[in-house]
């Protein structure tokens, strides 16, 4: 309807999504596009090459316009390789999406001479992973060249006049180093991991106390003053509800006085030009050596904070909203940096915050040691020490890409889908589709016939006459669980003969499920049932007894073109178990589905166009 109305001009303007854009024939004098970014499931990325091409090509109308016009309104800065990759990439990679599933095997193996190996080894899937491992092998032959032409590090790096090395083994003695420096961060990780916990460090964190912040990125951001009163991070309505159930008001007061998770306001610096760009996806960085720096209240987690020194900054009332507060906070901190040469002393663990000794003492020993044996290393301190470790750190890489490029290349080696072939057929012949000698039962001559939805399922709800004595509307409305996938969480109830036919369907799933990982198949039995909704179950049952589109759609909360699809879904199921009872001689079943295709298919639901 849209479309017709934009076509005869009276629609001026239009606002929608990418998807409109594909395939309909939609031409405009100008696209405008609102943002750059989508969001594809996962995150919010931008748009593709192709995906821009589809939709700023509908700019122009054919014998109206002499050319179209795209407008793009960008509300953050974007990379100039980003914005070529939009406008100038290549066309988007074909990728097969081959699937083997039961219906497919169980045809093959009824077929004489027919081998699902030999279909699987010549499909456009396996030809794409074989091509690929010829690429994975001239990377890894290139990859191993470059390390072993790093095996010695001194000649790859510039010596300056003047320095010298010692007289040792320099390549063995930066490995050596390379491993203190690791056992050293492991250790300080441990240290960390006992010290820093937020029941340990939460009664100081005071207005003006120093905390050393470190995100979860691992970016460092140095010295920083606490600014706030320690907060409790919002939780869920779920995580609430879980709260809640099986604890009382008192127990849950406890537990948060005494430990989880905090958050707190810090004053840290900041590089001036980040805080002038701040959007969703660009956050202030931390102010390093020779760039201008401002000081701004940054919200910290428990887990950021990797060290508590014993002084507190004394900042009066200060209101560290304005900026002047800001600016008196950023001489404050740069007066404790000299003082302290950038690194105040930190709370003892043991004698201040009175922590176990005999938990605490031995990993304090341990780095200590490590700290020791590191200064006294024959390169510590020496000036080419740095060059020589990204060097080493840079072939290390290059071994662990080989060792993973390797990995990679051994499982291309292999059929592919070899390990999901083989349990899915001990699947089959522990659900009784196929004899002990391959060959296809009763049950899996029904199974054939079953290519709309779960057709183990579906073949187990039919021999365990669960449809035998439903009348046709509620038949066809229980199957439409099978048939709806979209991801809607909204409660519905449903009919005393609905909800025994969804539970039958939940239990013959999980029965499916549990066979299906018991025989090696990467399956959550959890999550395999969360596929089946009963939403679509009322809606059909309503349909099935003659009710107008727009009253069994009103009040549900579903969108029209997902009942539209979930009932088109089951009209081809219907067709299906009607020709798998012929085809098993169940006349009376044939009899029940053909009617249910009958009474399913009427009105705007099954238009074959929206023009007529």
């Amino acid at each position: 309807v849209i479309e017709i109305l934009f076509q005869e001009g009276l629609l001026k303007v239009l606002f929608s999504t990418e998807t409109f854009s594909m395939g309909v024939n939609m031409p405009a004098k100008t696209v405008v596009f609102t943002s750059i970014k989508k969001w594809d499931g996962q995150e919010f990325r931008w748009i593709n090459s192709g995906e821009y091409i589809q939709m700023s090509g509908r700019a122009g109308r054919r014998g109206l316009d002499d050319r179209g016009f795209t407008i793009l309104m960008f509300d953050e800065q974007v990379e100039p390789e980003t914005a070529k990759g939009m406008f100038t990439g290549q066309a988007l990679r074909l990728d097969s999406q081959f699937h083997l599933g039961y219906n497919m095997l169980l045809n093959l193996m009824r077929v004489e001479g027919a081998d699902p190996e030999y279909m699987i080894q010549r499909s456009f899937y396996q030809f794409q992973r074989d091509k690929r491992a010829l690429g994975i092998q001239e990377l890894c032959k290139k990859l191993k060249e470059e390390a072993e032409g790093m095996e010695d590090i001194v000649p790859l790096i510039e010596m300056p006049e003047g320095v010298a090395l010692p007289d040792i083994d320099v390549n063995r003695s930066v490995a050596e180093y390379h491993k203190l420096t690791e056992r050293q961060n492991a250790l300080r990780e441990t240290y960390r991991s006992i010290v820093m916990l937020p029941e340990n460090i939460s009664r100081y964190m005071q207005t003006g106390r120093m905390v050393h912040v470190v995100d979860q990125d691992g970016v460092d951001w140095g010295w920083g003053i606490v600014a706030g009163a320690v907060r409790r991070p919002h939780k869920t309505a779920a995580a609430a509800a879980r709260d809640s159930s099986g604890s009382s008001n008192h127990q849950q007061q406890q537990q948060q006085s005494s430990s989880g998770e905090f958050i707190v306001d810090v004053l840290l610096e900041c590089d001036l030009r980040s805080t002038q760009t701040v959007s969703a996806v660009r956050k202030p960085t931390p102010a390093r050596a020779g760039q201008e720096r401002v000081v701004e209240v940054m919200p910290v987690s428990d887990s950021c904070i990797h060290g508590v020194a014993k002084m507190r900054a004394n900042l009066g009332d200060i209101n560290y909203k304005e900026a002047s507060g800001r600016a008196h906070a950023k001489i404050t901190m740069e007066k404790i940096r000299e003082r302290f040469d950038g690194s105040p002393p930190l709370l003892d663990p043991i004698s201040e915050m009175g922590l176990d000794g005999i938990t605490l003492q031995p990993t304090i020993d341990k780095l200590k040691q490590c700290e020791s044996d590191i200064a006294s290393h024959p390169l510590h301190n020496h000036p080419l020490l740095d060059k020589l470790l990204d060097k080493y750190r840079e072939r290390l890489d290059r071994e662990e890409q080989v060792r993973g490029l390797e990995t990679e290349l051994a499982g291309h080696r292999y059929l592919v889908m070899k390990d999901d072939l083989r349990a899915m057929r001990k699947v089959l012949k522990r659900l009784q589709y196929v004899d002990k000698d391959g060959v296809v039962t009763l049950k899996g001559r029904v199974a054939c016939e079953i290519t709309t939805t779960e057709e183990l399922v579906v073949t187990e709800l039919l021999f365990r006459n669960t449809f035998q004595t439903m009348e046709a509307d509620h038949m066809v409305a229980t199957l439409s669980a099978l048939c709806f996938d979209e991801k809607i969480e909204d409660h519905v109830d449903l009919h005393p003969e609905l909800a025994k036919g969804f539970d039958q369907i939940k239990e013959v799933a999980k029965m499916t499920a549990e066979v299906s990982a018991e025989s090696k198949l990467p399956i959550k039995v959890d999550e395999y049932l969360e596929k089946f909704k009963p939403n679509l179950m009322p809606v059909v049952l309503r349909w099935m007894r003659g009710e107008s589109f727009k009253d069994v759609i009103d009040g549900t909360g579903l969108f029209e073109g997902s009942v539209i699809r979930g009932m088109r879904r089951l009209e081809e199921l219907l067709r299906q178990l009607a020709a798998a009872s012929k085809a098993i001689g169940n006349d009376e079943m044939e009899a029940k589905m053909r009617e249910g295709v009958t009474k399913l298919r009427r009105g705007i639901v099954f238009a074959a166009s929206l023009y007529l």
